[in-house]
């Protein structure tokens, strides 16, 4: 194998594989990632750092970046302490002495950090997703308070049955359009002690006591 001597000092993780995907380099910063022994990764396949479930994607990615179609793809792998990281994969062919491309040198990155934002704000919206849909019997409203007039930023279906409104209709609007002009809110009575029942403008333009 050619000289790797810049591979050694580099600070991005390196690994070059084989056509069947058998590991037959990685550099210090690849092994510190891996959390592997160069020794250990060395004669390996790639796959073994794989979870099985990411297997079926390595292998489709690998076919694709063998006809040329993918340079870049995303796939978790499994330290050995266990700890999945997400990683970033750029790859590009190496030529041997003829001429022919028998392997791929691969630069990995870990974008772990990255994800944990989103996939955290996906999972906040999901959770308040199943809170609206498990309010079947409650009118949860939540509104924004921010701004010169009090907007209305959630509706659970429970809201929906009690206003006559639906939720895509409502989202956006003041939440004063939930009452008459003459009347006092009744979502707002609990922002004071000893609130009292109020009435509120069901769709259509009908009014109800709460």
């Amino acid at each position: 194998m050619e000289d790797l001597a810049i591979l050694e000092v580099i600070p991005e993780p390196v690994v070059i594989v084989d056509a069947n995907g058998r590991i037959l380099y990685v550099n210090p910063a690849g092994s510190e990632l891996l959390g592997y022994a160069r020794e250990k990764l060395a004669q390996v396949n790639l796959l073994d750092p794989v979870p099985p479930e990411q297997h079926a994607a390595a292998r489709r990615h690998a076919a694709r970046c063998r006809d040329g179609r993918d340079r870049r793809y995303r796939l978790r792998l499994r330290r050995q302490d266990g700890a999945v990281l997400d990683v970033l994969i750029s790859t590009a062919p190496l030529a041997d002495s003829s001429g022919e491309a028998t392997r791929r040198l691969q630069v990995l990155r870990d974008v772990s950090e990255q994800q944990r934002p989103e996939q955290a704000l996906r999972e906040s919206e999901q959770r308040l997703r199943n809170i609206y849909h498990a309010l079947e019997h409650v009118a949860l409203v939540t509104t924004d308070l921010s701004g010169a007039e009090t907007i209305i930023t959630g509706f659970s279906p429970g809201a929906e049955r009690m206003f006559g409104y639906r939720r895509e209709e409502i989202i956006g609007k003041p939440l004063a359009l939930l009452h008459p002009r003459s009347s006092k809110p009744c979502v707002n009575a609990g922002r004071t002690s000893g609130s009292r029942p109020g009435w509120y403008e069901r769709g259509g333009g009908s009014s109800r006591r709460c």
